[in-house]
């Protein structure tokens, strides 16, 4: 809730204005907010199958002798993918990883949240058996988060370039893009950070 006080002024010169600005101001408010829908890239035009077959060849090849866990785990894991509509997602990620290592470029084995999905460990998106260490994919992906999941993949500095050239030629450059983020330390975070060059 708003409030203009005008008691501290020797005129009423300014009321006009105040009720003006406040019409606006509840005006703007009153709009309805404009809904944007995420559009994500189509790898093919049957994802789904193209997904489960490489989920599934990758699965067979991971755990030879599967669990029950194991089966459950990744039928749990797929079933969301499927609903939450990640298939190309997750293959788009996979293309350009697969691609990578037959160049013999070096990718990390999986840091953040992803290393707690057995999709992405089946699809050699991460090194990281997720079962074996106690990882949860809803850490990754639930039908409960609103933000889409983040894959994070460490390619060698060196040999990065050669990636996101890959990918520009591969998915048509007009709709690959480039993001940065910014990280800004407050006064203690950056005093810490400077303690640590001196260390």
């Amino acid at each position: 809730v708003w409030y203009f006080d005008i008691t501290h002024y020797h005129t009423a010169s300014l009321v006009p204005e105040s009720i003006k600005n406040y019409n606006e101001f509840i005006e703007k408010a009153s709009k309805p907010v404009i809904k944007f829908e995420n559009k994500y890239p189509v790898y093919c035009e049957d994802s789904e199958s193209l997904f489960d077959a490489l989920v599934d060849s990758g699965f067979k090849r991971k755990y030879p002798n599967a669990s029950q866990e194991h089966y459950e785990r990744l039928k749990y894991e797929k079933d969301t993918i499927k609903r939450m509509g990640y298939c190309d997602y997750f293959i788009i990620t996979w293309d350009f990883i697969h691609w990578a290592r037959t160049k013999n470029i070096p990718i990390g084995p999986g840091r953040g949240s992803a290393a707690g999905s057995i999709v992405a460990y089946c699809l050699d998106i991460t090194k990281i058996d997720p079962i074996a260490n106690g990882l949860y994919f809803e850490r990754f992906l639930n039908p409960e988060r609103v933000s889409p999941p983040d894959i994070d993949t460490d390619i060698n500095q060196s040999d990065r370039q050669d990636v996101i050239e890959y990918i520009k030629q591969r998915y048509n450059r007009k709709y690959v893009s480039q993001i940065i983020a910014f990280t800004i330390l407050k006064s203690k975070s950056a005093f810490k950070d400077a303690c640590k060059l001196h260390n």
